[in-house]
């Protein structure tokens, strides 16, 4: 299950800085109360990385976090691993995460490293998500969505993404199932034709208790599969027999199946590769 997050790019800090100074307010004088803030020194995380690895393997993520100037002396910048956005799919055993990360003095900029494991990974992306604790003197790059004065701010950290999954060899492949108010009735199933065998499904298969059952109506699950040349059929149904959230399969060369989730008690489609 590839669990969804909000992430902000930044392509300059000093841009941002500037931007806060535009959109902070009057009114958000309790929130914000210097208004001079481009002479503030700001920090952020670089561009989040995806990266597949080959079963078995280890490889090295580096990650860059930026000053919006030279810091004028060593800044020791702690790091930690925010388990709310962190997939827990993922074997704590398969990977580590360093505690801190140093920018020298008279730099802007220092190089962390993340280290995976690839064992059983799964081909769908899976988050690793790492913030920083404040530091003083220094402001950690924010992104704020809504207002004070209704009650609906909301204010996001900069954090920095290592997007993982293991490397397909073969036909990589992404079924994608959003669920409906009754997501509990959905079972669907990929057989592989010459054989019959199921190569997948979220299952096994239990009347009105299928494995969805508690999701949250709106959600989309991914499921990531590598699959070798060859014929499959894909089935999905629907236990009341109303259909439900919209279904897609997708490939490395393009889509294979769509339907908007009006498909009854079910419906099935063929591919080869």
């Amino acid at each position: 299950m590839k669990i969804s997050n909000k992430i902000y790019k930044y392509a300059s800090l000093a841009f941002i800085a500037f931007s806060l100074m535009l959109t902070t307010s009057c009114e958000d004088e309790d929130l914000v109360k210097d208004n001079d803030l481009t002479n503030q020194t700001y920090v952020g995380f670089k561009t989040d990385a995806y990266v597949a690895i080959l079963p078995g393997e280890t490889q090295v993520i580096e990650g860059k976090v930026y000053s919006s100037r030279p810091v004028e002396s060593t800044t020791v910048i702690d790091l930690t691993l925010d388990m709310d956005l962190t997939s827990p799919d993922l074997d704590p055993n398969d990977y580590s995460v360093p505690n801190s990360v140093t920018i020298p003095a008279g730099s802007s900029e220092a190089t962390f490293e993340i280290t995976v494991t690839s064992n059983n990974l799964g081909f769908a992306w899976q988050p690793i998500v790492l913030g920083m604790e404040p530091i003083p003197g220094v402001s950690i790059i924010t992104d704020y969505d809504g207002n004070v004065s209704d009650g609906t701010l909301e204010i996001n950290y900069n954090k920095f993404t290592a997007n993982v999954k293991e490397l397909c060899e073969d036909n990589e492949v992404t079924i994608s199932v959003t669920l409906d108010d009754w997501p509990e009735e959905v079972y669907w199933a990929l057989v592989e034709d010459d054989s019959g065998s199921v190569v997948a499904e979220n299952g096994p298969y239990s009347a009105y208790n299928n494995a969805y059952a508690g999701m949250d109506s709106g959600a989309t699950v991914d499921t990531g599969l590598c699959l070798p040349d060859g014929s499959y059929t894909f089935y999905i149904f629907d236990d009341y027999g109303d259909g439900a959230g919209a279904v897609s399969i997708t490939s490395s060369s393009g889509d294979l199946f769509e339907s908007d989730g009006a498909y009854g008690s079910g419906t099935q489609t063929g591919f080869t590769f």
